[in-house]
């Protein structure tokens, strides 16, 4: 396996342990064949420096983001409102320190930034550093569906 290949999975663990810990259901992927795709319409995006450089995006759609922030915040929002971003930022933030700490644990040292917010119907992500491999991996939660992708190569020396 190589460097991001077990990044990601920390990742995923990461954010599937999150997740279960807000439903006591963790993620599942979804099979690429069965159509279920996510639909993009927010992300949250947190930065990593130190020994690798890179990005970690969680990314989901409006009904998906007021769930979760249903779960974190133990009300109901509308999709639009402020709280729903905060929520994906903040979920987001969460599965980045978790592997920040996975990370530690294999003596990797980095430093995060905090969550930057994107919004829009369909939009993208692009990396501007294009060396960094890119993993992404479309998963199901008990709250809707997200998209976790890590963009994430080792620091230049």
């Amino acid at each position: 396996m190589t460097a991001l290949e077990d990044w990601f999975a920390d990742a995923a663990a990461a954010a599937s342990d999150m997740s279960e810990m807000l439903t006591g259901l963790p993620l599942t992927p979804l099979a690429a064949a069965s159509g279920q795709n996510v639909t993009v319409e927010v992300s949250a995006l947190i930065g990593f420096t130190g020994d690798v450089g890179g990005a970690l995006v969680i990314s989901t759609c409006k009904t998906s983001a007021a769930a979760l922030a249903e779960m974190l915040l133990g009300e109901s929002f509308d999709a639009d409102a402020a709280e729903v971003l905060d929520a994906v930022g903040e979920y987001c933030n969460m599965v980045a320190g978790d592997l920040r700490r996975r990370m530690g644990e294999h003596g990797i040292a980095c430093d995060m930034t905090v969550p930057s917010l994107i919004t829009g119907r369909a939009h993208e992500i692009h990396h501007s550093n294009r060396s960094w491999p890119v993993r992404r991996e479309d998963l199901a939660a008990a709250w809707g569906r997200l998209r976790l992708e890590l963009a994430m190569g080792r620091a230049e020396s």
